[in-house]
């Protein structure tokens, strides 16, 4: 995620739909996505380099505790993204609050 690009009005819509829904339901999608990936990902990897696709605790507990802080990090990014959007759009409109 680019933090510099600005948002398109598609992206804006976007995010007023994920902000809608709730920060608590975003961090958790987006953590069922990122270990489900990595999980996968790993899993495969594991096979085609080993023969073997077993997961070691210290995978597991990795997976645990890493994807609810890959779910902030991104929610951060975007709100800041869209707040950073809000406020140009009114600087831009002659600071009209």
């Amino acid at each position: 995620m680019n933090l510099t690009k600005e948002m398109s009005d598609k992206e804006v819509a976007r995010w007023e739909k994920v902000r809608a829904k709730g920060k608590m339901f975003f961090v958790l999608r987006t953590s069922i996505i990122f270990s489900l990936s990595i999980a996968i990902l790993t899993a495969l990897l594991n096979w085609l380099l080993t023969e073997n696709t077993h997961f070691t605790p210290f995978n597991l507990i990795f997976l645990i505790v890493m994807s609810p802080f890959i779910g902030l990090i991104n929610w951060w990014a975007g709100d800041a993204r869209y707040q950073n959007h809000i406020l140009d759009k009114k600087i831009s409109d002659g600071l009209k609050l």
